[in-house]
């Protein structure tokens, strides 16, 4: 631009005739229109190609966090991070990594003619109505893969249980690439926009300088940047102790049987290491082969688990059934759901399995919630079951109910059970201290009078009749 202001400022020092000054200033017009033209296409690759530059990285770095934190130990989540935390860093560090790899300049535009207003409101207006479109959309998307993160590490035990990190990593990609695309059209629009609007100064001779101080603003991006970085690289780097994700060691055997064996078990939460769980805690629950040659994801994949606060997704009965074995058809399911004893209210449902269960199932009942739970432990046909207390948090009636599917459920396979009602149980261990104290069935453990097992039976028997008598 100095240059060819230059040849008008020496036109008009040289006081050339006015027909070769309507010339000379005739060719730098048109000087200028190229310029402005070949800044529009400029402009164009500069803004598009660093925000598409930087949401590629900013979503494959996402990627790879979420793929990280699913792959590490329990006790990862009880001491070293939050479910807030890793919404934080996917979502809020990740910007500032994009703000620091595809910042847009900004500049000052000086000498605005008049006349230039109109196309500039044209041009404006166009950008907005494609940049608040892409905008939408992509807000759209990252709240669906919030939504996929806050369900997965809020019930990270049952994802864990059921070998749920493929699926959750799967879906929060899917959706990170559905952003992706939005963010490339934000970037094609503000690039366009940006390129039109430099046009429309240059038709108007407007001067568009880079101002010294936005060098500042964009150092602070990177320092930014850097920091929220190095946050989460620490993540990714970190080497779990029990990786799920770990391809190492066998996947197949032929006779599978659910030989459990603990020995010499020391165990206390990570949030909590000197409060002692187990303490030499050894256990036989006969069947089987080592398990330390296998793949954690496999073993995993041949347990079932019913816990007593189960967690659903904010989905349909019939994807939180299917959260069990995303392959099994709709007769599996509705198989699943009549051994859970699930079918008669299903049935009755407006839309059946299509029924939307709310978060975390606020739309069902705790009996039927279980059931549900049941049917996604049955279609994924293990052959060790987990009872962790499944009944304890039901009234008589929805206990009646889950009880006999459970009970269906146990053929044929090894089943623990962690609760305080075990009468139908073929080995009881009771543990106290950590420590074994007792095992045997339960009409062996009652002969023993002084036995602790046959005490917390009559400390049940006598507060129910209590609750009895206070009735009347």
């Amino acid at each position: 631009m100095a240059l060819f202001f230059g040849d008008i400022i020496d036109v008009i020092g040289r006081n050339v005739n006015n027909g070769d000054s309507v010339g000379v200033v005739s060719e730098v017009c048109l000087k200028f229109v190229y310029l402005g033209l070949g800044t529009l296409v400029a402009a164009f690759l500069q803004v598009a190609c660093w925000v598409i530059t930087g949401e590629r990285q900013a979503a494959r770095i996402r990627n790879l966090y979420l793929k990280t934190v699913l792959r590490q130990d329990i006790g990862f989540f009880d001491v070293e991070t939050s479910t807030g935390e890793v919404i934080a860093r996917m979502s809020g560090d990740t910007v500032l990594i994009l703000d620091a790899m595809a910042f847009v300049k900004g500049w000052l535009l000086t000498l605005v003619m008049l006349t230039s207003i109109p196309l500039l409101a044209v041009a404006g207006a166009a950008m907005s109505i494609m940049f608040a479109k892409a905008s939408s959309q992509e807000q759209a998307a990252y709240a669906k893969a919030s939504t996929v993160v806050e369900q997965t590490f809020g019930s990270i035990r049952t994802v864990a249980s059921f070998t749920g990190e493929k699926q959750a990593t799967s879906s929060y990609k899917e959706l990170i690439n559905m952003s992706y695309k939005s963010s490339v059209k934000q970037g094609f629009s503000t690039g366009l926009g940006f390129g039109v609007m430099f046009l429309v100064f240059f038709f108007c001779y407007a001067l568009s300088i880079w101002s010294l101080g936005q060098t500042a603003s964009c150092l602070t991006a990177f320092a930014a940047g850097q920091a929220a970085a190095y946050k989460i690289f620490e993540t990714i780097k970190r080497n779990p102790l029990i990786d799920s994700l770990d391809l190492n060691g066998k996947v197949f055997l032929e006779d599978i049987r659910g030989k459990i064996e603990l020995e010499d078990v020391w165990f206390s939460y990570p949030a909590r290491p000197k409060e002692e769980i187990f303490g030499g805690f050894s256990l036989l629950i006969p069947s089987g082969a080592s398990a330390l040659e296998f793949q954690l994801k496999w073993i995993r994949g041949k347990i079932g688990l019913v816990s007593q606060e189960p967690v659903l997704s904010s989905s349909s009965i019939m994807e939180n059934i299917r959260y069990g074995n995303d392959s099994a058809t709709v007769e599996e399911v509705k198989t699943a759901a009549k051994l859970a004893n699930a079918a008669n209210f299903i049935d009755k449902l407006p839309r059946g399995l299509e029924t939307m269960v709310g978060q975390h199932g606020t739309q069902l009942s705790g009996g039927q919630t279980q059931r549900i739970a049941i049917a996604r432990a049955i279609i994924k046909d293990p052959r060790i079951l987990l009872l962790d207390e499944a009944t304890s948090a039901l009234d008589a009636e929805s206990e009646r109910t889950v009880q006999e599917a459970l009970d269906r459920v146990m053929v044929n396979r090894t089943t623990l059970i962690v609760a305080h009602r075990l009468r139908n149980a073929d080995m009881i261990a009771v543990i106290h201290r950590g420590k074994i104290v007792e095992e045997g069935s339960h009409s062996e453990l009652l002969k023993d009078h002084e036995g602790a097992y046959s005490q917390l039976i009559r400390l049940q028997r006598d507060k129910q009749r209590a609750e009895t008598i206070g009735d009347f």
